[in-house]
């Protein structure tokens, strides 16, 4: 395959890849504002997989568009009709991805912070406080 052929599939791949992370960014919402925390731990642990995954193919992504002579793969489809038309709705298709990936996961957070807003709260209306340890307090039995 061609340096352009693998650049095309490597955007592919990408583009599932983070299909699959905004899939369990909406599973992460779900459990969210259920406050299911049990719910939470395999999709956690599965992102943090994907996360491994994408950034090992943001690698390989820029390393092919370094070895055609570009910084980005903005500058890489400019460059030529080739690469417009190899790259181009690949690219697209990407970018709106990780846009919707980007706002879900700032709503998950906003979600995230409500709940411990919520938590704190609701400890110091109970009386709760948390303990806090500091550094250098020694405890002698």
């Amino acid at each position: 395959m061609s340096r352009l052929g693998d650049l095309a599939s490597i955007l592919q791949e990408q583009q599932a890849v983070y299909a699959k992370m905004l899939r369990q960014e909406e599973e992460k919402a779900s459990a969210l504002m259920a406050g299911d925390t049990e719910a939470l731990r395999p999709v956690m642990g599965a992102q943090q997989a994907l996360l491994v995954y994408a950034k090992a193919l943001e690698d390989k992504r820029v390393a092919l568009c370094e070895a055609f002579g570009s910084v980005t793969l903005r500058e890489l489809i400019e460059s030529g009709e080739e690469y417009r038309e190899a790259l181009e709705p690949k690219f697209t298709q990407l970018s709106e991805t990780v846009l919707s990936l980007k706002k879900l996961n700032a709503r998950n957070q906003k979600l995230l912070e409500t709940r411990l807003d919520t938590i704190r709260f609701m400890s110091e209306q109970l009386g709760l406080h948390a303990i806090t340890y500091s550094k250098g307090v020694n405890v002698k039995a």
